[in-house]
């Protein structure tokens, strides 16, 4: 089964028809152009691999970040006091 043919079935599990929902059922048709539009104009597959190891390495880095600043967090010492209770 394929995506479109998924989310199609899951529209037709939540009754998904022509007066029940905001779509008016044509949401699996308004994503079916719009993939096709995506296909036709949108970037070429080596552009794809730039952006999404781009974006692979945007998230190494603020996985970095905060790896750094929990250690920094780590490193200070305790604020509270303690208090002796009798």
């Amino acid at each position: 089964m394929t995506e479109s043919n998924e989310t199609q079935a899951a529209g037709e599990k939540r009754g998904c028809t022509s007066g029940e929902c905001l779509c008016a059922g044509a949401g699996p048709t308004v994503t079916g152009v719009l993939s096709q539009v995506m296909k036709d104009f949108g970037p070429s597959e080596p552009v794809r691999r730039h952006f999404t190891q781009a974006r692979l390495e945007i998230l190494k880095g603020l996985r970095a970040f905060l790896d750094q600043r929990i250690n920094d967090l780590q490193k200070q010492p305790a604020r509270g006091v303690k208090v002796a209770i009798d």
